[in-house]
């Protein structure tokens, strides 16, 4: 019976998680449809508003192209759902560019035909479906910054040892009140805060360190970049991620590595306590005076994830080997940040000609010791030399431990081209080396949330802001400046990206809506036949020549527009099966 019983509950447990996972994936999958669906919705919801707004007859409002699979007709409208989910149209009277027998162009002298409507009007009309889609991230935005989205709480994870935020004495932790004569609440807060400094300044910072305030000055460098009204906090040293509960081991003999523990293990509790922070480890290690008990998270060789519990026992007669250099993160256990620790080392790069291995822990590169990944960027950058083509790096000498052997070694960086963030070329100084992914967190993130009117100018500034960073993309893809397999996405793409932003949260989804809203409605506005842009190019012509081009010629643009479309839907199409592919 006590069998049958087991088994009974492991098949609940099998059907209870099998249903759990069978619910998120249609969870996931209708956001990802809602997000696709509102964002056509929206896009020939413009065009169908001002077509009603100046009397033109429209046929179909349709959600997708193709073959009609369900629909209503209301009004003289079909409104339909068709059969491919790649976009949308409405088919207006006297212009049916698609053909796919909703109705015809019908009566061409009649006055509610679309090419018979004043040239302005046409341009408002086709005009209007882009111009939706920037108007829908300003509401969007203008509702998150309403309901309160959680943004990062102005409270340091990070200070950068030789940093101008380290000489002004600012510590981890520290909740930032204010900078200059500006009240801060939140991370961004400081970004605006700075866009009144100047290089050179002292600039005062105000911040609650347990149950006091204090008043520090930071010289803001001399190279200190300020863009458009913002100053950057990295730039003083100062960044809102904190390493997190993900360890590295570099000496078997340690107390750590005597426990068992092991190089990426995640410690998710101290004696029963959960911790979720480097800091708030260290801090619930110090606080025991005796052997504690940890629980750790660790992935197998199969890539799954086990549970274990292993105790750690201070040993007095251990001591971190001297490393040349004050190590800001040792302790008398043998731990480290996993963020120090190498995880990936690439083949024939500079690093593993010069011999560095993976689980080597960095502890200084020149001499200088290294508390955060941040450092070894900033170390490494420090290095280069000229700019562009002209680019190269000089020699640097790293300091590392290797099993619990202290290692220096020499390695000329290689100047490579690759990609930032937004996929656009770049030029830079590598070692060829990575940590591990994900080893930094941030704990603190509070709601924002904005008057009415304050959320209105908000959410307008930030879409302008994106709108020109889309704008520039899309010159640096026109002019090779970046890489069109790392810019740009398609359906499946799209699709992928809502579902993630589903999973992050309502927030997350409607937030990722209003960005490529943005893109959407900026693309459409590019001058190629069969793409709105091309349509109001051929408007503006009729407007200035005081007659519309040849048939012709139109005819002929039509055929080149979608050709060049059908080209970059393949292209995209394939970037995206590469990407699902890789992960």
């Amino acid at each position: 019976m006590r069998r049958a019983s087991c088994a009974g509950g492991g098949s609940i447990d099998a059907a209870l998680e099998h249903f759990t996972s069978l619910f998120i994936g249609l969870r996931t999958a209708f956001a990802a449809v809602a997000f696709v669906a509102t964002l056509i919705i929206i896009h020939e919801f413009g065009h169908f508003f001002f077509a009603k707004v100046f009397g033109v007859g429209v046929q179909v409002f349709s959600v997708g192209f193709g073959r009609r699979l369900f629909g209503v007709v209301y009004g003289g409208t079909d409104y339909r759902l068709s059969l491919l989910p790649f976009g949308g149209y409405v088919m207006m009277e006297g212009a049916d560019p698609f053909q796919d027998g909703g109705g015809g162009d019908g009566d061409p002298q009649s006055p509610t035909s679309f090419l018979n409507k004043p040239v302005w009007q046409r341009l408002i009309i086709v005009a209007a479906g882009p111009i939706f889609n920037l108007v829908l991230p300003v509401v969007v935005f203008t509702g998150l910054y309403m309901g309160g989205e959680p943004d990062v709480a102005a409270v340091v994870g990070e200070v950068q040892l030789a940093s101008p935020g380290a000489a002004a004495g600012l510590q981890v932790g520290d909740r930032i009140v204010k900078v200059g004569e500006t009240e801060v609440l939140f991370w961004t807060d400081i970004y605006d805060a700075l866009g009144v400094g100047t290089p050179g300044q002292n600039m005062p910072f105000e911040v609650q360190r347990g149950g006091e305030r204090l008043t520090l000055s930071v010289v803001l460098p001399q190279d200190m970049i300020i863009s458009e009204g913002y100053g950057f906090p990295h730039q003083l040293g100062l960044q809102s991620d904190w390493a997190n509960n993900i360890i590295g081991v570099d000496d078997p003999s340690s107390p750590a590595g005597r426990a068992g523990l092991k190089t990426n293990d995640r410690i998710a509790a101290v004696d029963g306590v959960p911790v979720g922070t480097w800091v708030a480890l260290l801090d619930a290690l110090e606080a025991k005076s005796g052997p504690v008990s940890l629980s750790v998270d660790r992935l197998n060789k199969t890539g799954d994830q086990e549970s274990l519990t292993l105790t750690l026992t201070p040993d007095p007669t251990w001591t971190p080997r001297d490393v040349g250099v004050v190590d800001p993160n040792a302790n008398p256990y043998g731990l480290g940040p996993a963020n120090l620790f190498i995880n990936q080392v690439v083949e024939g790069g500079a690093a593993a000609e010069a011999g560095i291995l993976p689980g080597d822990h960095l502890v200084s590169i020149n001499g200088r010791a290294l508390g955060s990944w941040n450092e070894v960027v900033v170390r490494i950058g420090d290095a280069q030399q000229g700019e562009g083509d002209a680019l190269s790096a000089s020699a640097i000498t790293v300091t590392l431990v290797r099993e619990g052997a202290v290692r220096q070694l020499t390695v000329v960086p290689r100047v490579v081209e690759d990609t930032d963030a937004l996929g656009r070329y770049r030029k830079r100084a590598m070692l060829g080396i990575a940590t591990t992914p994900g080893t930094t967190v941030q704990p603190f993130t509070e709601a924002r949330r904005y008057s009415f009117p304050e959320a209105v100018k908000q959410a307008t500034r930030e879409t302008w802001a994106v709108s020109v960073l889309v704008v520039e993309q899309v010159g640096k893809l026109l002019t090779g400046e970046a890489a069109p397999e790392k810019s740009l996405g398609g359906p499946i793409q799209i699709f992928r990206d809502a579902g993630q932003a589903a999973e992050e949260g309502l927030f997350a989804w409607a937030r990722r809506l209003g960005l490529l809203s943005v893109s959407l409605g900026i693309v459409n506005f590019l001058p190629v036949p069969v793409l709105d842009g091309g349509q109001i190019l051929f408007y503006l012509v009729e407007a200035v020549r005081g007659r519309p081009l040849s048939v012709a010629i139109r005819e002929r643009a039509q055929q080149i527009g979608v050709l060049v479309l059908v080209a970059l839907m393949f292209m995209v199409f394939i970037f995206d099966i590469n990407r699902w592919i890789s992960g």
